[in-house]
């Protein structure tokens, strides 16, 4: 698997520059229909640093469309918290994901509850392994890839990435 050797130090910048979008998903794919949980995880964690390196124009290769793009150079930056401030009488706080995109915020309840002090703000995810536990975790997980979805959505479209635009975009 070329990304998984890439990403373990097999190869060097310049086998980056031709290594392409579709040899990334075909990577992943392949991991994923061998069932190798362990390797589809980690590239998929990885391939975020691939995908910063083709971003940002070192790799031309099927990506000169976006090298220019205004929308490309703003960092995207999603942050999950507990607003305390908010607490209900049983105890419990919402969950609240703070969109920032070039030092512009926004919020989103993420229209869950829970009690503050099982909230791991540095994880950004609530602490246990109880059932509602792993529920409430997996659901902001979905959450943050509906973000992504909706900022690949207003790059595909062409249209400026800002946090109303995401707000709108993944609220739909």
């Amino acid at each position: 698997m070329v990304l998984q050797r890439f990403l373990f130090g097999g190869y060097t910048k310049k086998f980056i520059k031709s290594y392409s979008v579709s040899d990334l998903f075909s990577d992943l794919l392949f991991a994923n229909a061998n069932r190798s949980l362990e390797i589809a995880e980690t590239l998929v964690q990885q391939a975020v640093q691939l995908l910063n390196i083709l971003f940002t124009g070192v790799v031309k290769n099927n990506f000169t469309t976006f090298k220019g793009c205004h929308t490309m150079n703003k960092p995207l930056s999603l942050l999950f918290y507990v607003k305390r401030s908010k607490a209900i009488s049983n105890g419990t706080a919402p969950i609240y994901l703070r969109i920032t995109i070039d030092g512009k915020q926004t919020e989103v309840a993420a229209k869950r509850y829970i009690q503050p002090d099982k909230w791991n703000s540095h994880a950004q995810k609530v602490n246990g392994v109880a059932e509602d536990v792993r529920t409430i975790n997996a659901y902001l997980k979905t959450l943050e890839q509906q973000v992504y979805d909706a900022q690949h959505q207003l790059l595909k479209d062409k249209e400026p990435v800002t946090t109303e635009n995401l707000k709108t975009g993944f609220l739909v």
